[in-house]
């Protein structure tokens, strides 16, 4: 009996359950990044996070990653405090971009950047996956952009009997410490809202840190420009679109191109 009342006994007992894991609190999440270009070589970043965050402490380094990839920064972090979150303002070198970035999808760029104290440890922490090319949450000063890395030296029409011969002369910036493969440029020419041709031209290569000037030509039968004709010859408000489409190791990018006088 006494045996049988102690199985009874252990039984009814439960297993102890293990103690629940916390889950660890995710970093306050980056919301906006703005950008302003003070020259071809530096990007000046804000970046606003949106989180719980701990209290203030004194700072003594700063780094972004994209992924995995570190990029030190110079100086002492510049960091606000806000209701929600907090606001980080930090000047990027773009010469230390590791070339591996271009293996990241630019429209789901993991971004990472940590404020750290005298120890190492990081006191301020914000995190997410960013799209590049989405003006409300990068914030790019398209004009300022064109004026550093891609512009528009020259551009003219010169007519012939039978044809209209058609030259520009295109100049770009790599501001990167490695050389960028241009697989194509695929390009229209506008006079206003005409289109007066469309046309591709060849892939080139843009050396590291360094202007490279690309020459387009194009000889056009007078019989094709029809009524393109007297606005291609009046060369009034010119100007090209397209793409130069550059190549990665995840495959071939297009970069949009708007460039005019």
């Amino acid at each position: 009996m006494t045996a049988l009342l102690a199985l009874l006994l252990l039984a009814g007992r439960q297993p102890a359950k293990p103690a629940a894991t916390p889950r660890p609190t995710p970093p306050p999440a980056i919301v906006h990044v703005a950008v302003e270009l003070p020259d071809a070589d530096h990007a000046k970043l804000r970046l606003r996070a949106k989180g719980p965050v701990g209290p203030p402490a004194p700072l003594a380094s700063q780094q972004l990653f994209f992924g995995e990839l570190s990029v030190p920064l110079e100086g002492a972090p510049d960091l606000a405090l806000l209701g929600d979150g907090f606001e980080a303002s930090f000047t990027l070198p773009l010469a230390r971009i590791p070339e591996k970035v271009l293996e990241l999808d630019p429209h789901a760029m993991p971004v990472r950047f940590e404020a750290r104290d005298s120890a190492g440890k990081a006191v301020f922490v914000a995190a997410g996956k960013l799209d590049l090319g989405d003006p409300g949450v990068v914030a790019i000063p398209a004009k300022r952009a064109y004026e550093l890395y891609a512009r528009l030296d020259r551009l003219a029409f010169q007519p012939s009997l039978a044809s209209v011969a058609f030259s520009a002369l295109l100049s770009f910036y790599n501001p990167l410490a490695f050389p960028i493969t241009v697989r194509h440029l695929e390009y229209r020419v506008l006079a206003g809202h005409v289109e007066v041709l469309a046309a591709s031209r060849p892939g080139f290569r843009l050396r590291p840190r360094q202007r490279s000037d690309v020459l387009v030509e194009q000889e056009i039968p007078l019989a094709a420009l029809g009524a393109a004709a007297s606005a291609a010859l009046g060369q009034q408000n010119l100007t090209i679109q397209g793409q130069i489409v550059i190549q990665t190791p995840s495959g071939d990018r297009p970069i949009p191109l708007i460039l005019g006088p």
